[in-house]
């Protein structure tokens, strides 16, 4: 996975830059430094395929840190993000071909897309609500040759097609064979689609068939191993909800929900114990309610919460919630959380 390299100089205009950036990175790391020295000691440490500024102008030190970029680490693209025209920058960073002045104030769209040129990503979009198993068929049928990138919750994995047939395959803790094994378990996936050439060569051959149906072997046995542990079965499920923290009421994306607790996506710390209120909706019911929840587990992404149910209305909106995640998929996954509820 290719390496994006933002440096924090002009913090508000990297702060939207950074939030441009954050659910684009299905093929690349993006990695955050504060100043000019921490950059170059990064860059002369790490791998970097690009590098992602926003320096106030004029400053004698931050032209200083690009030419240092440009004559050290030639290979190094780097993209000077401004807003407004700056013909005085334009003037002086001509002599360094490695550097590109980018004016996010004309065309923010625009933005990902000569990033995902600088790094030789040639992407063909994301794709959610389809099965992986279905979408790798489809790939199959029309022979393409591409590197996915399957993220589900706080996992993110490679797959490699090449003419359709699944080559090579890479999980946060595995590759080859063992990893295409894992990914094709996941639920509730986001495929992004990169059609760039590739240089990875083969891990294994085995038809999709043969892949579904062991992965499926395997999943099965970890549910039978996991169920002794577990109070309440998972269904996944992902709709937009609200919670209240702290007297303030935001949204979340709720993936998952058993008759114990839910997964919830977060964009704020907050710590393990704490509480939240949750307000829960169910259409088939035309009926919500507020249910008081405990943080009991947390990853990169979200946290999984813990019900506190203290009425029958309560349990009647979560159990109609689940009927409606089981029309739409009725394979139940254990109760992920970290405690039985």
């Amino acid at each position: 996975m290719k390496n994006l390299l933002l440096v924090y100089g002009d913090r508000t205009l990297l702060q939207s830059v950074a939030g441009i950036l954050k659910y684009q990175g299905a093929f690349f790391r993006l990695h955050t430094v504060h100043g000019p020295e921490q950059a170059i000691q990064f860059v002369q440490e790490t791998p970097v395929d690009l590098v992602v500024t926003a320096l106030r102008f004029p400053q004698i030190g931050s032209f200083q840190f690009l030419e240092k970029l440009a004559y050290e680490h030639s290979s190094v693209k780097t993209i000077l993000v401004v807003k407004g025209n700056l013909p005085f920058a334009k003037a002086r960073l001509k002599k360094y071909p490695s550097v590109i002045l980018y004016d996010l104030s004309v065309d923010q769209g625009l933005f990902i897309k000569r990033i995902f040129t600088e790094l030789n990503i040639d992407y063909g979009g994301c794709v959610r609500g389809v099965a992986l198993s279905s979408f790798l068929q489809m790939m199959a049928l029309e022979n393409c040759s591409c590197t996915l990138s399957i993220s589900s919750k706080n996992l993110i994995g490679l797959l490699w097609l090449k003419n359709g047939e699944l080559i090579a395959a890479q999980s946060p803790t595995r590759e080859g064979k063992e990893a295409a094994l894992e990914i094709v378990s996941w639920k509730n996936v986001t495929i992004d689609i990169d059609y760039a050439p590739f240089a990875m060569p083969p891990q294994f051959s085995l038809s999709l068939m043969m892949l579904f149906l062991e992965s499926g072997q395997q999943f099965d046995e970890i549910v039978w191993n996991k169920k002794d542990r577990r109070a309440h079965d998972r269904y996944e499920l992902n709709v937009t909800t609200d919670y209240v923290f702290k007297d303030r009421t935001r949204q979340t994306t709720l993936h998952d929900i058993s008759l114990g607790g839910a997964y919830l996506e977060l964009d704020q710390d907050i710590e393990l114990g704490e509480k939240i209120t949750l307000h829960l909706t169910s259409p088939g019911l035309l009926g919500d309610c507020y249910i008081e929840s405990r943080i009991v587990r947390k990853d990169g992404k979200g946290a999984g919460v813990r019900f506190n149910l203290d009425s029958s209305e309560q349990q009647q909106i979560i159990r109609s919630m689940i009927e409606n995640s089981k029309n739409a998929n009725d394979s139940p996954q254990p109760d992920d959380l970290s405690m039985p509820a």
